[in-house]
Order: structure tokens, then C-alpha cells, then sequence
């Protein structure tokens, strides 16, 4: 191979790997978006974050920041109850229909959704559905729920449930 070519081969070859490495990186760049400036649980939720369905709710960013919804509702209701572990009805039936069930407690005063995570542990009792059970927790009736998930079942409201009892 003649010399002349050999170098201009060392020339070109790491220049073309660096444009190569450039135009990889900038186009990599550019898919970044920018986060908006969040300073409220508000403007989480309008960009568009997920909304926990907690009590008070609480939005998360990618970045795992936390923000929680400032409200001036009642304080939820203590509330020691038992029924029936089982699935809520849904108001609307007239749907397509689906396999889903969100597990909630029937009582003589209606159906109430469960909020478990605060018990979900070890030894939290693994309960099936059409057991006894009664529930300690704090009640949040369902006016002062804002997630949509909720309202599409008939339930009293929901229970923050700090204990789980069999019969």
C-alpha cells in the first residue's frame, strides 16, 4: 500500500468515527425534553405525572420528587367497620365488561374501596374474596376524592386502611 495513502487513512478514518460519535450524540440530544418548572401538586398533575390515589393525593415526578395536594376538605373519618372482602359494583354497567375487580368491603351501609399500601408488609393477612373482615382506618368519602378511578364505582368512600382483622 502506498505511504501516502496509509496516512491519509489515519486521517480520515478517526475523523470520520468522530463525526459519526457527534452526530449520534446531538441526535440523541434533541430527543431530551426539558421538565417544566414544578413547584405545586397542581401543575404535576396538569404536566401530565402520576396522580396517587392517596389521601391527600400526591404527584410524582420522573425525577421522584413528590408533591401532595394542599386541601382545605375535612380531615378523613376514623372508622372501625366490617362486611364482606369483595369486588365493588360499578355504577355504569352498561359497558363493555371486564375481568377487572377492585376489591373493596360490603356492609349493610354499602361498598367502600380500600387503600391497603399502608399495610401491605409481610405479615399483612392475605385475604380472598367473600371473607369477614373488619377494617380499621381513616374514611374519605368519595365527594372528597378527586381521582377518576373511584368514581366509576358505587362506593361510600374509601378506607385507609391501618388494620386488617378476620372474623
Amino acid at each position: 500500500m502506498n505511504k501516502n495513502l496509509s496516512k491519509l487513512l489515519l486521517v480520515i478514518i478517526p475523523l470520520i468515527l468522530v463525526m459519526i460519535y457527534t452526530y449520534l450524540y446531538a441526535s440523541r440530544r434533541s430527543d431530551i425534553v426539558p421538565q417544566p418548572d414544578i413547584a405545586t401538586f397542581e401543575e404535576c398533575a396538569a404536566a401530565g405525572y402520576p396522580v396517587m390515589e392517596t389521601y391527600p393525593e400526591t404527584c410524582r415526578t420522573p425525577a421522584g420528587v413528590t408533591y401532595t395536594r394542599v386541601t382545605t376538605d375535612e380531615s378523613p373519618i376514623p372508622i372501625t367497620i366490617s362486611g364482606t372482602y369483595t369486588c365493588l359494583p360499578k355504577k355504569n354497567t352498561g359497558g363493555p365488561v371486564t375481568l377487572e375487580c377492585a376489591l373493596g368491603l360490603q356492609t349493610d351501609a354499602g361498598y367502600y374501596a380500600l387503600d391497603t399500601s399502608v399495610v401491605l408488609t409481610a405479615n399483612y393477612p392475605y385475604l380472598t374474596g367473600g371473607e369477614s373482615i373488619t377494617v380499621e382506618g381513616a374514611l374519605v368519602p368519595i365527594e372528597m376524592v378527586s381521582a377518576d378511578r373511584w368514581q366509576i364505582y358505587d362506593a361510600v368512600g374509601i378506607i385507609a386502611v391501618d388494620k386488617i382483622i378476620r372474623k
